[in-house]
């Protein structure tokens, strides 16, 4: 075997739970409503996150899909975004949609728990929506999110992964990652002798790694990068007897003050996006009628751009002062159904939003 070691750092499928390993294809006319979601009309009793008491939870008739980015959206307003979903919860269900891991994601709620202890999540996405993890049971945000891991993911979206593109989990991709930044640290010695080029990894929980380089040569190590990436995920395909379908994704390169460039590299599922996850929950609860989505970053685009997602209008928002505002703009400043606001200035949108939604719901 060429990497006995890449072997076992993650369990064979013989050895997982036979509701991953099976692999159908689900007819999505055919999912469920999410279960204790919809139908429970249990009501919050209090607010001690260490009682065991659980959040309050959507009980309308129809309800409103409000998805929101966490670094540069949800974080730059907590407490008003706190305050108007707690007012609206009986018609929100609330998905937090990040693009960072869920261990950089865990850490940073942490340090804020007492503040984020009321805020009611159904259900969180990571790593532009590769992961999906649903709060069933309606625990407290910051004491829910701490008790998860990889595996918590829902089984069925875990399912219809592995069947579309082969990613039983992330340590598998993780360690595709970390065999080839070894083996290209070797490359970029034999075939750029007189540069400094690293590959890095910022967060072990993360399918993503940088390259530093000269300006100059950005072109040509992004070519050796991907062959590298290409070759290993063809050799897990063929060890695993998993087709591992998956997007390579090359983020511009930022210059620093030394002259060296910074790429970053992302490995996702093919053909999941931010708007994957909006798409699987929108498909499970027909009582969901109304999508507001919320972003800052150019990895949001796929979420906020469509102006219906499975049929449900889609109402958008985008925070500015992002690094990515130019290009937000760029692709969403003419559409009709996004609106361009400071992040402070999210709270009351999105309460002016739910109001018009809700309202002429009523008058029908």
């Amino acid at each position: 075997m060429i990497f006995p070691s890449f072997r076992k750092s993650y369990p064979p499928l013989s050895t997982l739970p036979n509701q991953i390993t099976q692999t159908p294809i689900i007819n999505p006319t055919h999912l469920p409503v999410l279960k204790t979601r919809i139908t429970s009309t249990r009501r919050f009793t209090g607010s001690d996150s260490d009682s065991g008491t659980q959040l309050p939870r959507p009980v309308s008739p129809f309800k409103i899909l409000l998805v929101l980015d966490y670094n540069g959206t949800l974080n730059r307003n907590f407490s008003g975004i706190i305050r108007v979903i707690r007012k609206y919860r009986n018609n929100l269900v609330v998905l937090i949609n990040t693009g960072r891991s869920l261990n950089w994601l865990q850490k940073d709620v942490n340090t804020r728990k007492e503040q984020l202890k009321e805020l009611p999540v159904d259900t969180v996405s990571t790593h532009d929506g590769t992961e999906l993890y649903l709060n069933t049971h309606y625990k407290y945000f910051p004491k829910w999110l701490a008790s998860l891991s990889s595996s918590s993911q829902d089984r069925e979206w875990v399912q219809n992964r592995v069947a579309s593109s082969g990613w039983l989990h992330l340590p598998m991709v993780r360690n595709i990652i970390n065999i080839a930044m070894a083996n290209l640290s070797g490359i970029f010695t034999e075939k750029f002798p007189n540069q400094k080029i690293k590959a890095r990894n910022k967060d072990q929980e993360d399918p993503k790694f940088y390259v530093e380089s000269l300006s100059n040569s950005i072109h040509d190590v992004e070519h050796e990068v991907k062959t590298e990436l290409t070759r290993q995920l063809t050799n897990e395909s063929r060890l695993s007897g998993h087709n591992i379908q998956t997007d390579i994704i090359v983020e511009d390169a930022t210059t620093k003050n030394d002259g060296q460039s910074v790429t970053k590299f992302i490995l996702k599922p093919k053909n999941y996006t931010k708007k994957t996850p909006i798409e699987f929950i929108l498909r499970r609860d027909p009582t969901i009628t109304h999508l507001i989505t919320a972003g800052n970053g150019a990895n949001d685009i796929d979420m906020l751009e469509p102006s219906d997602i499975s049929g449900r209008p889609n109402h958008g928002f985008v925070c500015r002062g992002g690094k990515d505002e130019q290009e937000l703009q760029q692709n969403l400043e003419q559409t009709t159904h996004i609106n361009f606001i400071h992040p402070t200035s999210l709270d009351s949108a999105l309460e002016s939003e739910i109001r018009q939604i809700l309202k002429r719901k009523s008058s029908r």
